[in-house]
């Protein structure tokens, strides 16, 4: 049996492969690609991409709504990487990262984490950040038996009863000592926002106890 895709796994073919400026001020995109900016002014990098089929160029959200003939072919899987979009929508859902279930019923939820990342984060019972989204109770032992990071990092399992939105992992462009495009968290509210394309929601854990596994 092969690996699980997760829901949140992003094929190549869902890549963004256009192009964004920076007028000093702000970043934005190339006439006619992406959306604007939404209400916390997040400048999201679309991730649409397009099917891999050899002769067809539609676009994934094109092959939603007509029947291209053939099966969605969308390239290899990016194991490593979140496809933004429905890495967003886990978040806001909650919906759980490895089938998409909606878990806004789910209380509490539950959150499954490499140890080393609470220890680099340092939380010790406090609140921290993530921009890993939930899980759904019917896969964690699958994530855990087949992710490769969570094998090698000790998983912890957490049950979390309240998290809000903290900030957005992206591309910043950096204006000194040099103009740089830097990847990194960026807290909502600061001005880091307008030079940034975003790439995943972060989140921070507020209310959370460990579950022995």
């Amino acid at each position: 049996m092969g690996l699980t895709k997760p829901w949140i796994t992003p094929y190549a073919g869902e890549r963004y492969e256009g192009r964004f400026g920076f007028d000093g001020q702000q970043i934005f995109y190339a006439p006619g690609e992406g959306e604007p900016r939404d209400d916390d002014g997040i400048l999201w990098q679309p991730s649409l991409g397009r099917c891999q089929h050899p002769g067809c160029r539609m676009t994934v959200d094109q092959h939603d709504r007509w029947e291209a003939g053939h099966e969605i072919d969308l390239g290899e899987i990016w194991w490593k990487e979140m496809h933004t979009g429905r890495q967003r929508d886990a978040m806001r859902g909650p919906l759980c990262q490895v089938c998409g279930t909606n878990l806004s019923e789910a209380k509490p939820l539950l959150w499954l984490l490499p140890a080393l990342e609470l220890m680099v984060r340092k939380p010790n019972g406090r609140p921290f950040t993530t921009s890993t989204p939930p899980i759904c109770a019917t896969c964690v032992d699958v994530a855990r038996q087949q992710c490769p990071n969570l094998k090698a990092n000790a998983p912890l399992l957490l049950q979390v009863q309240h998290y809000r939105p903290w900030g957005v992992f992206g591309d910043t462009v950096r204006t000194r000592p040099v103009q740089r495009l830097v990847q990194g968290d960026v807290q909502l509210g600061t001005e880091e926002i307008k030079r940034t394309m975003a790439r995943h929601l972060v989140v921070e854990i507020l209310d959370y106890r460990k579950v022995r596994s």
